[in-house]
């Protein structure tokens, strides 16, 4: 769909007199940059998090990620290591995951905060969220520069499951932790973000709404800068299923 300049957009999606242009973009993974066999990587990555789901009793609310760095074949992970690890982690923090005869089988970061009161493993294979900022930013500002002037415009980012932190924090900055503010409730520590988001400090003003969505499993969350109430914001909202995997702001709902 042309919108100016020559530009165009991928589609206009319409719901009675609501008309939203829409701007797709991908954040697909590179196979050809991995030099593993994906399937083989992931299937390595499955098992090490299976073998820690134990650390999900623990009674914090922060999402964490698990990196394998090497096949379990016979050793185990020390659950309990990483338990007393998580007991204690701020966010940013790392941890090496050896079996009980000290081999490294991973590693484990601290991401951010949520509201489930437990530590929750983020899916997929999540790595390091804030690596991908720079490839973020330009595909919203490629989509910016194709938007239509005095229209509703979205930038819906097709990505994997695992993907949707890298967006969050890209959008909205790096999670941090407070020390001017008061914590919630059970917790010892305010959180907050860095000034490092896209939409940090009134930063690219034209884009008011962002979507992550994930063909499969089915997930989508929506990114509304305002906290809009009209008709397009709404179809954004159903667009995208408003499914995060996993509730992520730390300041406590969806944008």
């Amino acid at each position: 769909m042309p919108t100016h300049d020559g530009r165009t957009c991928d589609l206009v999606a319409t719901r009675g007199p609501t008309r939203l242009w829409v701007h797709v973009k991908s954040l697909a993974p590179d196979p050809l940059n991995d030099p593993a066999p994906i399937e083989r990587r992931r299937a390595v990555q499955e098992e090490l998090v299976a073998a820690l789901r134990g650390v999900e009793s623990v009674p914090r609310g922060v999402v964490v990620s698990v990196e394998a760095l090497a096949p379990l074949l016979a050793s185990a992970p020390d659950v309990e290591a990483a338990q007393e690890f998580l007991r204690r982690a701020s966010i940013g923090d790392e941890l090496l995951v050896r079996s009980a005869a000290g081999d490294v089988l991973g590693r484990m970061s601290v991401l951010s905060p949520w509201d489930g009161g437990h530590v929750a493993i983020a899916p997929g294979d999540v790595q390091r969220p804030g690596h991908q900022r720079d490839r973020i930013d330009r595909l919203v500002r490629k989509a910016c520069a194709q938007f239509m002037p005095g229209e509703r415009n979205l930038v819906a980012i097709a990505a994997m499951p695992e993907q949707e932190l890298a967006i969050d924090w890209a959008l909205l900055g790096t999670p941090i932790e407070r020390w001017d503010r008061f914590p919630r409730r059970g917790e010892r520590v305010a959180f907050g973000r860095a000034d490092d988001g896209l939409w940090s400090r009134g930063r690219e003003p034209s884009c008011r709404m962002a979507a992550w969505m994930a063909p499969w499993p089915r997930a989508g969350r929506a990114w509304l800068r305002d906290a809009a109430t009209d008709a397009a914001s709404a179809l954004v909202r159903d667009l995208c299923a408003e499914q995060p995997l996993v509730e992520r702001d730390p300041r406590g709902g969806p944008c």
